[in-house]
């Protein structure tokens, strides 16, 4: 949790510090599942220092860390592994395949009861149905669907009302394109 903390504060060598501690701690404990979440969460981190070799470790840890996560039923650790595979695909470009791993991520945010990842996921679907190969008016459908589930999170909903007046002014319907920018600017 401090490594994770550290990375989204932006202090990445403190971080990846930590996390290796954990590593360590873990193996010499044999904790495969704190190893597995600390694993995942270096991978966060060093897809932001070194985006391609994290990305490539990822794909080849992917599914021993599943294992780890779905033999211990961690619902959390699946839902983190579930985003970083949602990460390296959207990295690549690959928006489909990114939609599928937040929707996977999000159920297990669900099932841990973690009502802040799963928003943060959900507003990731709305970037997604934005800025992915859906049609524009099955992604307006989506954020507004996504919108009534994100409306106790202001970060979420801010991102899902940018998504949904960006897809507005896609089809020249920019007063309420203008008035949803207005509003998330104002969430």
């Amino acid at each position: 949790s401090l490594g994770a903390a550290l990375t989204e504060a932006g202090r990445l060598s403190e971080a990846d510090r930590v996390l290796e501690a954990a590593i360590d701690c873990a193996r010499a404990n044999d904790d495969e599942g704190l190893e597995a979440h600390a694993v995942v969460e270096q991978l966060f981190l060093r897809i932001q220092v070194d985006t391609e070799k994290a990305m490539t470790e990822a794909r080849e840890l992917g599914e021993r860390l599943q294992a780890t996560f779905e033999a211990n039923q961690d619902a959390r650790g699946l839902c983190k592994l579930w985003r970083l595979r949602a990460l390296v695909h959207w990295l690549d470009g690959r928006c489909r395949a990114a939609d599928a791993a937040w929707e996977q991520a999000a159920e297990f945010a669900r099932a841990a009861g973690d009502d802040r990842e799963r928003a943060d996921i959900l507003a990731w679907i709305a970037s997604s149905a934005f800025s992915g190969p859906i049609p524009v008016g099955e992604g307006i459908r989506r954020c507004n669907a996504i919108r009534e589930q994100v409306q106790d999170d202001r970060r979420s909903m801010a991102a899902t009302l940018y998504s949904l007046a960006g897809l507005y002014a896609m089809i020249g319907r920019f007063d309420p394109a203008r008035e949803l920018f207005a509003l998330a600017c104002r969430t």
